[in-house]
C-alpha cells in the first residue's frame, strides 16, 4: 500500500535519524558539519517543493472553477440567442462548449470562439410558431 508523503511525518523521521546519527557517531571521527549542512540543505528543498506542489495544485483548482464559472456565465449569455460575429456572419447560439481553454459557440453546427462574438440580441418569439396551431383550430 503506497503512503503519501507527509511533510511532518518526514521532518520527524529525518530529526531522529540525525539525532541518532551524531549520539552513534564515533567521538575520534566525528560527521563532517558539511555533510549535515547539505543533509538539512536538501530536506529543506525537498520540503519547499511539497509546499510548491500543493500551492500549485490549489492553484489549478481553482483555475478550474474559475474556467467552469466562464462557461456558465457564456452560456448564460448567449444560448439561444441571435449574434454576430466580426469575423462576418452569425447566428442563433444552439450550444456553448469549451475545448483546450477556449469557450466556443456552435452556431448553425460550426464552432467559433466567444471571443469573436461581436454582438448579441434576444430572438423574438414568432407568434405564428407559438400560436399558430392554436388559432388555426379555431
Amino acid at each position: 500500500m503506497a503512503e503519501e508523503f507527509s511533510a511532518e511525518l518526514g521532518r520527524s523521521q529525518f530529526l531522529q535519524m540525525f539525532v541518532a546519527q551524531v549520539q552513534h557517531q564515533d567521538p575520534l571521527s566525528p560527521m563532517d558539519q558539511t555533510e549535515i549542512l547539505g543533509q538539512l540543505a536538501q530536506f529543506s528543498q525537498v520540503e519547499s517543493l511539497e509546499t510548491l506542489n500543493r500551492n500549485f495544485d490549489s492553484f489549478l483548482q481553482q483555475e478550474l472553477a474559475d474556467d467552469n464559472s466562464k462557461l456558465v456565465s457564456a452560456s448564460e449569455a448567449v444560448l439561444g440567442k441571435e449574434v454576430e460575429l466580426t469575423t462576418g456572419g452569425g447566428g442563433l447560439v444552439d450550444a456553448v462548449r469549451q475545448e483546450d481553454g477556449q469557450v466556443l459557440v456552435e452556431i448553425d453546427g460550426q464552432l467559433m470562439p466567444l471571443a469573436d462574438v461581436s454582438a448579441i440580441s434576444r430572438v423574438e418569439p414568432d407568434s405564428d410558431f407559438l400560436f399558430g396551431p392554436l388559432l388555426n383550430g379555431i
